[in-house]
Parts: C-alpha cells; sequence; structure tokens
C-alpha cells in the first residue's frame, strides 16, 4: 500500500437507489474538486480488523475505492472487472479497496462472511465509519445506484452517475482509469478471459510436481491461516453474544421495573393495596459459560448442593454496558498490533473514568477474558494487566 509513485489516481464507487434514466444526477465531487480522507474498518486484507484512512490525505497510494450500499447482481457485474483490472494495475500505483456504507455495522460483518466465498473479491473490502450516507464531505446522492469518480492528484478529473449498474458501464471506467495509468485501456473480453484463466489455473493441479516438503510447508501454513481464522469467527461470534445478552438482560430489567410501578398505580387508583412486585427473572443462559475446551469440567451438584448459576464456575464478571463490552470485542481481535492495543486500552479507561463501579467492571470483565484467554499475545498483556489494577 505505501509505496511511492509518479501519480495519484483514485476511483470510488457507491451503491445506493435507483433513479429515473432521464434525469440529469449529480452525486459526490465534481471535476476539478477535492477529495477528503475519510475513515474506515477493515474487514478483509493488510489491514482487517484495523480503522484507517482512504482517500486525498491517507498514507495509501492511487487507490480504486468502491462503496456499497447494497450488493446487487447487477452491482457486482460491473464490480468484477473494476476489480480485476484494479488488480492488474497494482504493480502501477493502484490499491484496489471496496467500502461498504451500512447503518448496522455487525450485521454488514455477518453478510460479508456469508457472501465473501460468492464474490471473491481479489482487493481488499472495508466498512465506512461513517454511517449509511457516506463521507459526509463528499456529497452523495442517495437516489443514484452508482457514483464513480476518477481523480488524480487528490482532485476529480472524471465523474460517473450511474442509475442502474451492469457490465456494460464498465469499460468507460476501465479506459479513465488506463488514461491516468498511461494504458490501453481492456476490453470486457479480454478481463473475461483473465478470470476464466485464473479459475483454471486454481481449479486444476500444479504442471509439474513439487518436493514434498514444499508440499507439506504449504499444507501446514494453510491449515495455520484456517486456524487463525477460525479463532477469530469464534472470538467475534462470542463478544457479539455477551454484547447482545447485556442489553437483553438491561430490557428485562427495564421492563420488570416499568410493570411493576405500573402495577402499583392501578392498585393505589383502585384503593387496594399494592401487589407483590414481580421479581426480575435470571437469565436461563450466559454467553460467557462457553469457556475453552481444555478448562476444567464443572462438577455436579449433588442432591444436597443447590446448582450453580451459569457463569459461575468462571472468575470476574461480564458487565452491562454495551460501551466497554464492544471495546473489549475490538481488543480481542487477532489482527490488533501493539499501537491498536494501546489506543483500546486508553479508551477503556476513559470509560471508568474516576468511577468506581465502572472501574471494578472493568477490572472484573478483564479478569473473565484474561480466564477465556481470547485475543493475540499483545492484548493478552493488556489484558492481564486491567485486570490486576
Amino acid at each position: 500500500m505505501n509505496r511511492p509513485h509518479s501519480f495519484l489516481a483514485f476511483v470510488i464507487v457507491i451503491g445506493f437507489g435507483s433513479v429515473s434514466a432521464q434525469e440529469s444526477v449529480f452525486s459526490g465531487p465534481q471535476p476539478g474538486e477535492k477529495t477528503p480522507a475519510f475513515k474506515v474498518l477493515g474487514f478483509t486484507g493488510p489491514n482487517a480488523g484495523k480503522e484507517f484512512e482512504l482517500g486525498a490525505g491517507s498514507k495509501s497510494g492511487p487507490t480504486l475505492l468502491v462503496f456499497v450500499h447494497e450488493l446487487t447482481r447487477p452491482a457486482s457485474q460491473l464490480m468484477r472487472p473494476l476489480d480485476l483490472y484494479g488488480s492488474k494495475l497494482a504493480g502501477d500505483g493502484f490499491a484496489t479497496h471496496f467500502v461498504w456504507l451500512t447503518a448496522d455495522r455487525s450485521a454488514t460483518e455477518d453478510r460479508l462472511r456469508a457472501v465473501q466465498g460468492a464474490i471473491q473479491f481479489k482487493s481488499p473490502i472495508s466498512i465506512s465509519l461513517d454511517g449509511i450516507e457516506g463521507p459526509g464531505s463528499y456529497g452523495l446522492n442517495r437516489k443514484v445506484a452508482l457514483t464513480v469518480l476518477v481523480g488524480k492528484e487528490d482532485k476529480v478529473v472524471a465523474n460517473f452517475a450511474i442509475a442502474q449498474p451492469n457490465e456494460t458501464d464498465a469499460p468507460k471506467i476501465l479506459e479513465a482509469m488506463a488514461k491516468l495509468a498511461g494504458k490501453t485501456p481492456p476490453t470486457l473480453a479480454e478481463l473475461g478471459a483473465d478470470r476464466a484463466n485464473m479459475r483454471r489455473e486454481t481449479a486444476r493441479p500444479a504442471a509439474e510436481p513439487q518436493r514434498p516438503a514444499a508440499n507439506a510447508a504449504e499444507a501446514i501454513k494453510r491449515l495455520e491461516d484456517e486456524v487463525v481464522r477460525l479463532k477469530s469467527l469464534d472470538q467475534e461470534h462470542h463478544a457479539r453474544a455477551l454484547a447482545r445478552v447485556a442489553e437483553l438482560e438491561k430490557l428485562v430489567a427495564d421492563l420488570t421495573d416499568a410493570l411493576n410501578d405500573t402495577r402499583a398505580k392501578i392498585a393505589k387508583l383502585e384503593g387496594k393495596p399494592a401487589p407483590e412486585p414481580l421479581k426480575k427473572p435470571t437469565p436461563r443462559s450466559d454467553p460467557a459459560t462457553a469457556a475453552p475446551k481444555d478448562a476444567p469440567r464443572r462438577v455436579e451438584a449433588t442432591k444436597d448442593e443447590p446448582p450453580k448459576k451459569p457463569g459461575a464456575d468462571l472468575p470476574g464478571r461480564t458487565p452491562m454496558d454495551p460501551e466497554i463490552i464492544g471495546l473489549m470485542r475490538r481488543m480481542i481481535q487477532p489482527t490488533n498490533d501493539e499501537a491498536t492495543v494501546k489506543e483500546i486500552t486508553e479508551a477503556m479507561l476513559k470509560w471508568a473514568g474516576d468511577n468506581a463501579q465502572r472501574k471494578d467492571d472493568l477490572k472484573q470483565f478483564a479478569v473473565r477474558i484474561a480466564h477465556l484467554g481470547y485475543g493475540n499475545d499483545a492484548a493478552k498483556a493488556m489484558i492481564k494487566k486491567l485486570a490486576e489494577k
């Protein structure tokens, strides 16, 4: 990504609803206008799990940015040749990104995991941190299906507002990209042939047999990568379950309090004694009880002993505030580096502040997550320090 280049070029594609083809529409910066920087959260690629900047002012070089509001079949037909050509231009300074616009980041992450195998984009995928409207400084028009900006040196040189995107819109965008790269634009047939060749090469075995040692090393590397991927999914789903349980427990408690208050008021109006307050129901399960497989097995209660409360065999506790749960979910991402871990830790300490209850919540939460062994080495070390505070 961070490579010096002789020119700066970028293409921004954003998916929205459709408008009539007869209307004259505008969307995004027009030719001659600048393209401000904006923040995204990496989903795949080298910055997966990290927040970073794209656009002018970021450290990235010439970039093809594809912002997607909703992945439709016609939109994907346009994005595929852009993705393929962008990957072919990578050596000439283009770094391609697909950026999803969404109002629900968690739901979008789940959706991307579901379609990742189908779309098979070579380029990194990110999620906009500016919500479903996208970067406010861009003035994007949600009534169009796609807004395509081609620029150089932080300025737009061509703007395409596309109402109903499909593969036939690709040539004019490919031509603009090729012109900035000083190349002859490819045809869709050429890109299609390249894609078919790559699929055949992937599907068939290598023409020359490799040495057993090389095959074993590659197999081990693939298995290690798969373990990291599955561990990341497990930790992400576990943390999201913790947050959801906390939200539901708080909702049940609030509704119970409101119901008790209403019942007391009704009894007072009827001249009757207040009824006995309803007890707040105890959750029947706690996602935090999903301890690692190598954790000590529970000792079943005897007939003379009361059954243990779910999660009682785990140290610490899970707080109810979604904010600190969200921060911990970010902390245990396996792709975090030391700088990211430090940034998240500072946010956690800021959340706790001088509030004694929040400080204790943070400590007990760290005790539990440390016991479960989540996060990479840098995160584990920091979580351990938080648990000892």
